[in-house]
């Protein structure tokens, strides 16, 4: 190959075009559909799920205790999050599940930490993106209710929205 020949110019990859989208939960915000309410659950959602994910190759303690004696490198508020907030609901969402057997907390965390994207999971699940986007913002809402953020008319109100758009 001489000096002269042209290379021409280089395609990005797929993954590197993902890399420049916003994700789901971005554009979520963008057009509004995200609540303030939602918005702070998924930050305390975030907040724990990386709490326990942080120790999986530490020595493994019990989160359930609360009472600062347990784990000293969580904040106690995040183990409090976790005891009152995040295990219910998760327990809750666990159970739930969409056509092909992703259970509805599967969906929150591919969205919120692992930042897929609704297509993708659509894809993945046999689903379509409106009710994975609606599971996505219900089981913020939901969260919001547990801590009383909100009120379950909100949540309500979401379910409704959705069967009229349906």
């Amino acid at each position: 190959m001489n000096a002269q020949t042209e290379v021409g110019r280089a395609q990005a990859t797929p993954e590197t075009k993902r890399q420049f989208r916003k994700s789901s939960f971005a554009r979520m915000c963008d057009k509004q559909e995200i609540t303030g309410d939602m918005m702070r659950a998924a930050q305390e959602i975030e907040r724990v799920y990386m709490a326990i994910t942080a120790g999986l190759w530490a020595k493994p303690v019990s989160m359930e205790r609360v009472s600062g004696s347990g784990r000293p490198e969580i904040a106690l508020n995040l183990a409090w999050a976790y005891k009152r907030r995040y295990k219910p609901w998760a327990d809750l969402l666990s159970r739930r599940k969409v056509r092909q057997g992703a259970p509805d907390l599967a969906i929150v965390i591919d969205v919120l930490i692992g930042c897929q994207f609704l297509n993708d999971l659509a894809r993945q699940y046999g689903s379509r993106q409106s009710i994975l986007k609606f599971i996505f913002r219900r089981a913020l809402l939901e969260y919001a209710v547990m801590a009383q953020w909100c009120d379950r008319a909100e949540l309500d109100a979401l379910g409704n929205q959705f069967r009229q758009a349906a």
